[in-house]
């Protein structure tokens, strides 16, 4: 008989709509935290001439408030 591993990643699947990729961490998912704040910020004036990119700010808080949400699990695991 053959034995085959399963990874653990496998059946810990994320269920927040954001596919975070393999192994994502405290300090990866802090930078798209970071980033995301600043193209948030700078985002009403880039677009300001823009009706497609009128309700962006509501996606920007969703993605972050998922982000902050994964983070908090993952420093939980780790705690």
């Amino acid at each position: 008989g053959q034995i085959t591993m399963t990874n653990d990643t496998d059946t810990k699947k994320v269920q927040s709509g954001v596919d975070f990729g393999e192994g994502a961490n405290a300090a990866h998912i802090k930078g798209l935290i970071r980033n995301l704040e600043s193209e948030k910020a700078v985002h009403d004036t880039k677009f300001a001439e823009n009706p497609l990119h009128s309700d962006c700010h509501k996606r920007f808080d969703n993605v972050l408030a998922q982000l902050q949400d994964e983070l908090a699990k993952l420093l939980a695991e780790t705690a």
